[in-house]
């Protein structure tokens, strides 16, 4: 009975502290979509300073939640598994099934989070790949450390002349806690690390080390503050100061080129799916299934999700019952079958999972409020209230690859391929080639526009003067703006 007992409970918290970040998430979202909308009207004024707030109370809150059920987890690690033996494995489940649930719906809010930071920082590619390749410090901080973080962004607004932009509500910005934002040209005037301390039961104590680009005056004086002396300077522990340095220096690493391997930056026309996918996501609204056959080796499924609560939504979807579809969605995803080809292999994914949007950001993506679809589709499917599926089978990318003049080994089992392509009589591998293939199953591109686009960069590698055995970084820039 004190098992049964203990996961109602388990339940019972994690649905409520899903459906209360709900309420809160459609608030925001209300927000986002009138700023798209019109930028000056009424509720995007009114919001626009309490967004970052609401965001991060919500984040926080989620977080206290993910800390209770990690307490359960540890509890369970540490019963006597001999004497629980029937029903040790099933609690483990339970309790990280919950878990799973917490992390997807701060995912969630952080995507909102990468919505609003898009704003300012769609232009700033080079920051936000330094942003990117950082460590992801997933867990909001629930110490000494969030409260501050929260109490700063509550009452600083501004800084200097710059708006704040905090980085806890993202899942994209991850070096520093804040950016300061220069609202008159939108980009970023500096980056800034906060640490704070207690001073007295009802006072804190902070301090923000803000860096920028050096040569940029401009920014300086944007950012600029009259200085205060503060008569008691806080005593850091030798711990926080040597964290402090590492952060700062990695900060100061982001403003900073470097030369490094060669680079080519691709500009590719879009090809992204996004008039179908609209199409998909409207007529599951309405009708509560649909699919639609894109290319020779993808299909998209689209399903209503029969529960109005987004903690139902997100502890009750399964993937895994495909007898439920109708035979002519069925039919559909056996046509993906090369008949014939021992290369088949066919991908289920969920499209848009919320803890890919960093994956996204990286590759060009700008977060679902900006695609050029309906905004009610994007919202149902940021919201989980319609879940789209991905089909896909490489061999049909394999051929296309082939067809160009590359080399392609086919992974039958994940249906990743590693593709070799001639370059000036050597040959060049690509590393991670999963990463462009994956253009295919988010809907930006097909088979063919995929095979034509490595030729063409081929051509480009050609004219470079790129030694053996060196690397090539690679840009492909497929951004939708706004």
């Amino acid at each position: 009975m004190k098992t049964v007992n203990s996961q109602l409970g388990m339940r019972r918290n994690t649905s409520l502290a899903i459906d209360a970040a709900e309420a809160t998430y459609k608030w925001c979202w209300e927000f986002l979509r009138e700023f798209k909308r019109n930028p000056t009207s009424q509720i995007a004024s009114e919001r626009l300073l309490h967004f970052q707030d609401k965001l991060g109370e919500s984040l926080y809150s989620l977080q206290i939640c993910y800390n209770y059920l990690a307490q359960k987890r540890k509890a369970v690690y540490r019963s006597n598994r001999k004497r629980h033996r029937g029903s040790y494995s099933l609690r483990v489940q339970v309790v990280e099934k919950y878990l799973e649930a917490i992390r997807g719906t701060i995912r969630i809010g952080r995507q909102l989070g990468d919505s609003f930071a898009w704003i300012f920082y769609r232009r700033e590619k080079h920051l936000l790949a330094k942003h990117i390749a950082s460590e992801e410090n997933f867990h909001f901080p629930t110490g000494l450390g969030g409260i501050g973080e929260l109490r700063f962004v509550q009452g600083m607004k501004k800084f200097g002349k710059c708006f704040v932009l905090y980085h806890g509500i993202t899942n994209i910005l991850r070096l520093g806690d804040v950016s300061l934002i220069d609202l008159r040209k939108n980009k970023v005037a500096g980056i800034g690390e906060l640490k704070t301390a207690r001073r007295s039961a009802t006072e804190l104590a902070m301090q923000l080390t803000v860096l920028s680009y050096k040569s940029d005056d401009d920014a300086l004086n944007m950012i600029d503050v009259p200085v205060r002396v503060d008569l008691q300077p806080v005593a850091w522990p030798q711990v926080v100061q040597e964290r402090l340095k590492r952060q700062v220096s990695r900060i100061q690493e982001s403003f900073e080129e470097k030369a490094s391997d060669a680079h080519l930056d691709c500009s590719v026309e879009g090809d992204g799916k996004y008039a179908e996918i609209e199409a998909v996501g409207k007529r599951a609204l309405a009708e509560g299934f649909a699919f639609d056959k894109l290319s020779k080796g993808l299909v998209v499924v689209a399903l209503r999700a029969r529960w109005r609560r987004m903690s139902d939504r997100i502890l009750r979807f399964s993937t895994k019952n495909l007898a439920a579809f109708p035979p002519e969605a069925l039919s559909a995803i056996s046509s993906l079958v090369d008949q014939g080809n021992p290369e088949n292999s066919i991908d289920v994914s969920v499209f848009h999972k919320p803890e890919e949007s960093a994956y996204r950001a990286l590759n060009g993506i700008s977060p679902i409020l900006w695609w050029p679809i309906d905004l009610e589709v994007a919202e149902s499917i940021l919201f989980q209230e319609v879940f789209l599926m991905t089909f896909f089978n490489s061999a049909h990318l394999a051929k296309e690859l082939r067809e160009v003049g590359c080399e392609v080994v086919v992974d039958t089992k994940s249906g990743h391929l590693q593709v070799r392509v001639p370059v000036g009589g050597r040959w060049g591998e690509y590393q991670g080639f999963s990463h462009m293939q994956r253009m295919i199953t988010d809907l930006r591109s097909n088979e063919s526009t995929l095979a034509r686009m490595i030729s063409e960069i081929q051509k480009q590698v050609s004219t470079l003067n790129v030694p053996n055995d060196a690397g090539l970084n690679m840009t492909v820039n497929v951004c939708h703006d706004f």
